[in-house]
């Protein structure tokens, strides 16, 4: 079973290596956009919250629609301002307890 799984991977790997997907290739939904950045999903979905991040998105009829390059180009700049808060926290000696979102988006 290991040795299929094993087989299985590598050749997924291969194949995404020799034919990789660009980012800008197809505009992305709420959902699929969450799960790639390992977000949650209401950021993207709530409205309230996409304008409070300030989250790049377009509107198609009702639906909204994210680029992928546009997000992680956000993600990386939101991070830096939340490393400058969480060193701004520790500097003055406050604790803050931080969300499970923040720690995925601090790894990305």
């Amino acid at each position: 079973m290991r040795t299929v799984l094993k087989f299985e991977k590598s050749t997924l790997q291969q194949s995404t290596a020799q034919n990789p997907v660009s980012e800008t290739s197809k505009p992305l939904k709420c959902d699929e956009v969450a799960f790639i950045l390992k977000l949650p999903t209401h950021w993207f979905r709530n409205t309230y919250k996409r304008q409070e991040l300030n989250i790049p998105h377009f509107r198609v009829n009702k639906e909204i629609w994210f680029r992928l390059n546009e997000v992680k180009a956000w993600a990386r700049q939101y991070k830096a301002e939340i490393e400058k808060q969480i060193a701004e926290t520790q500097q003055t000696g406050q604790k803050r307890s931080r969300g499970v979102a923040i720690d995925r988006l601090l790894s990305i």
